[in-house]
């Protein structure tokens, strides 16, 4: 018998692996960087002619940042820690540490913005990656051109706001969880791990929404190794744990506090009165469709779907087809249930499964026999998210700013809450 390690890798080695130096996937791939390299333009674009103050917690976080950066220059690394702790301890801290950096080039909301593009652009890379590993090379470019004109993502990505950190974090825990081999691989698993230690760094509720999806990947492998897997699983949770503990210990009270206000509290973002009725679930549903997911988007899935259905696809299904239908199902019926049945609907909640969406209706296209179907629907799909998207892109905002200055520091805002004072410095054409 040979050893552990020889016979993992030979289990572990997906089919589709053994043609990546195939024509297929370096066109596939050439289709992937156009598909970012466009979403980088378009946000640049974007951020040239954006000339809108950034409203509510836009506001606050850029306010956060330009304390910490004045903290900084006045008592140094120290001080530094100080702000970070005491600022303001409901907002976890990585957002706003990730963006300092592009502040600290060029102090306002573009920087900021610029800082979402890229995370944007790395979302989109690694949906395609993976429904590669889930479906094979043929569903990477499907899921690089939904996940980049998802409404909810794109959108995102043009607002100074922890949502676009959470998506890239979550996408990155699910593929590290997926290239673990269900967690059979130890430094993919601690990886996985770091993701969401990261993401629960961003927004406390992340792990709410990744734990199932990397679950499920625990029955992708062809042979199962149970108690390797559950070692892994349970080393990659004291990794998550570890990361964010330093945050937490300090701050959980503060953060459980604002957590509660935007559930069912005055913070609450609800389309009715009481979300248990049929009426506030058709709203919801609706809201979700339109502003979430992208009503092309549903309407290329479920055609996906009848046509797997009608080819007798579905018919053939094993434990790990279900596990790879399972991984990205999970990832956005969690968190669409979850804001269901909640008195905070706010879709931004929603936002890091509407990646796991777009990756199953490129599955689903990849699946759809004969190709030339599939290749078919994709085209009619990815010409009217291009029109979609296009269409977002040059409908610009008003164009109007303020100058907000903390301290040395100085950006365009609008904070409409007590909470937080900031000196207007300029208006202009005021």
């Amino acid at each position: 018998m040979g050893s552990y390690n020889e016979r993992s890798r030979a289990r572990r080695a997906p089919s589709h692996r053994s043609r990546a130096g195939s024509p297929l996937a370096g066109k596939t791939w050439v289709g992937v960087s156009i598909v970012v390299g466009l979403a980088l333009v378009a946000n640049l674009v974007w951020i040239a002619h954006d000339h809108q103050a950034p409203p509510w917690d836009q506001a606050l976080y850029l306010h956060i940042t330009a304390q910490w950066r004045h903290a900084l220059s006045l008592d140094g690394v120290s001080g530094f820690v100080s702000s970070m702790y005491h600022t303001d301890p409901s907002y976890a801290p990585l957002y706003m540490l990730m963006i300092t950096p592009f502040e600290a080039i060029s102090h306002g909301v573009d920087a900021s913005l610029v800082a979402n593009t890229l995370m944007f652009c790395g979302t989109i890379a690694v949906a395609a990656a993976i429904a590669v590993r889930l479906y094979g090379e043929r569903a990477a470019l499907p899921a690089a051109i939904f996940a980049g004109t998802c409404p909810l993502v794109y959108g995102l990505s043009r607002t100074t706001l922890v949502d676009t950190l959470v998506i890239f974090l979550v996408a990155l825990a699910v593929l590290a969880a997926v290239i673990s081999d269900g967690f059979q691989r130890r430094k993919w698993a601690l990886f996985c791990g770091l993701c969401v230690g990261l993401a629960t760094l961003t927004k406390v509720t992340a792990p709410g929404v990744v734990i199932l999806p990397t679950l499920c990947c625990l029955a992708l492998p062809e042979q199962l190794q149970a108690r390797r897997q559950v070692q892994n699983v349970v080393l990659a949770s004291g990794v998550a744990v570890l990361v964010c503990l330093p945050w937490y210990a300090v701050n959980f009270g503060p953060t459980l506090d604002y957590l509660h206000s935007a559930t069912s509290g005055q913070l609450a973002i609800g389309t009715t009165g009481s979300p248990l009725t049929v009426h506030a679930f058709l709203a919801y549903s609706s809201l979700t469709i339109d502003s979430g997911f992208g009503v092309i988007l549903v309407l290329t899935l479920l055609c996906a779907a009848a046509l797997l259905i009608i080819h007798g696809a579905v018919r053939r299904l094993h434990r790990r087809d279900v596990a790879r239908v399972a991984v990205p199902a999970s990832w956005f019926l969690v968190g669409f249930v979850v804001l269901a049945v909640s008195h905070n609907q706010d879709i931004r909640y929603l936002a890091p499964g509407v990646v796991g969406f777009a990756i199953l209706a490129a599955g689903a296209i990849a699946a759809i026999r004969p190709r030339a179907l599939g290749v078919g629907l994709l085209t009619v799909a990815a010409g009217a998210l291009g029109f979609q998207f296009l269409s977002y892109v040059v409908t610009f905002p008003p164009e109007h700013s303020v100058e907000v200055r903390v301290g040395p520091a100085s950006f365009r805002g609008f904070v409409p809450f007590d909470g937080v004072r900031l000196d207007y410095a300029r208006r202009p054409g005021g």
